[in-house]
């Protein structure tokens, strides 16, 4: 699963830089990535204890222009790029 497993080491990579609440979200996504490329904003931010203004601005942080669930469910091919 290369793109989930690439997310994944982006959000470690930048889990320093990150706010306290954003911090929430991407430790929670760590922690669940299975479920976490099924749910919706509403849902990271609520399961996560954060907002869905904080998830989308974690999201942004890595380098992605909105939720950043569909490079979680990515599984063949190539690896999820942020789109910068």
């Amino acid at each position: 699963m290369p793109g989930k497993d690439h997310v994944l080491d982006l959000i470690r990579s930048h889990l320093d830089e990150m706010f306290p609440a954003e911090r929430k979200a991407a430790e929670y996504i760590l922690e669940h990535p299975e479920n976490t490329s099924r749910i919706n904003i509403t849902e990271l931010a609520e399961l996560s204890g954060s907002s869905d203004a904080t998830v989308i601005r974690m999201c942004k942080r890595l380098g992605f222009t909105g939720f950043c669930s569909k490079a979680l469910r990515q599984r063949h091919d190539r690896p999820a790029v942020p789109d910068r």
